[in-house]
């Protein structure tokens, strides 16, 4: 008997039976930029790896479908990440998970920061009393932390559905800075570009300015809209003084780039006397004065409004 060994070293056809191919990998070339089916980097796991042919490739891109198990549930999942390089940033990827009835499907952009670290973005679907998943949060962890998450919840009844078709999000890193924007006109707690957001009362004061008990003007309060921060309002002179004293610290996200000056008006029937007023990048409100102030006199801070960019 004489055996006989086929070696099949190319395939060329115009017509493929119907059937299944079963193998171990397919590539579209041996090497430089190719697309390679087979096995991906998890154990049992068949991936699509993009190469692009860039010098500092260290890792492919992938597409992927995997298991993830979390609090003794799994949870199927789809994986499509970039190219990872020699160039120092982290390669970012978009993970999407399914629902079960464990918890809700959500998908997460991941971006890095820029010098290396893992910053992601995550939508979730919740359910709304456990009937329908209505309810959609954005996490944005802080950065370079990992932690402290805060959350951003749109529902059907406080989103704003104007131009709805042009809203969206676009997450980017640049420089160890992480960006998140924001596109068409997406409402949340601090407004839109144009508006004020809302309102809250000023607190914090120091010894020497205190709350309006006027009750004939605003009382001092401070908003911030998503480029714009500013006070309304009127405060009162609480310990007379001659100089700079603080009024108060503007929270975080209240706070101009860079330092500002304003005037401020005292609230009187005749000519009004003028006050010095800067806010610092820090949130400190300083007001100056060449002249001794009079306790309960009352000054409108209604000019003072920055960009916070």
């Amino acid at each position: 008997d004489v055996a006989f060994r086929n070696l099949l070293n190319s395939l060329s056809a115009d017509q493929i039976t119907p059937g299944t191919i079963t193998g171990s990998t397919l590539q579209t070339a041996a090497t430089g930029q190719r697309v390679v089916i087979g096995p991906g980097d998890q154990d049992g796991e068949t991936a699509v790896l993009m190469y692009s042919g860039h010098p500092g490739e260290l890792d492919p891109g992938e597409l992927s479908a995997q298991v993830q198990t979390w609090n003794g549930q799994d949870f199927p999942s789809i994986f499509l990440g970039a190219p990872n390089t020699d160039m120092g940033a982290y390669a970012g990827f978009l993970h999407i998970r399914s629902g079960t009835s464990a918890g809700g499907a959500y998908w997460e952009l991941n971006t890095g920061d820029g010098n290396g670290w893992q910053t992601p973005v995550a939508i979730f679907a919740r359910a709304a009393n456990g009937v329908e998943l209505a309810q959609y949060t954005l996490d944005l962890p802080q950065p370079g932390i990992g932690s402290g998450y805060a959350d951003h919840t749109i529902t059907g009844d406080t989103f704003d559905w104007t131009n709805v078709h042009g809203k969206g999000f676009f997450h980017y890193s640049d420089a160890g800075t992480d960006y998140l924007k924001a596109s068409g006109e997406v409402r949340g707690q601090y407004g839109t570009f144009n508006d004020e957001g809302t309102w809250t009362a000023a607190t914090g004061f120091t010894s020497y300015w205190k709350q309006s008990t006027n009750v004939g003007y605003q009382t001092l309060r401070w908003s911030r809209g998503a480029r714009r921060a500013r006070l309304d309002g009127c405060a009162m002179v609480a310990t007379s003084y001659t100089g700079a004293q603080q009024l108060l610290t503007l929270p975080d996200g209240f706070r101009p780039l860079k330092s500002h000056y304003f005037d401020v008006p005292l609230v009187t029937s005749g000519s009004p006397a003028q006050l010095g007023c800067r806010v610092e990048s820090n949130g400190v409100v300083t007001v100056y004065s060449s002249a001794a102030l009079t306790v309960d006199a009352l000054y409108d801070f209604s000019k003072v409004e920055f960009p916070r960019n």
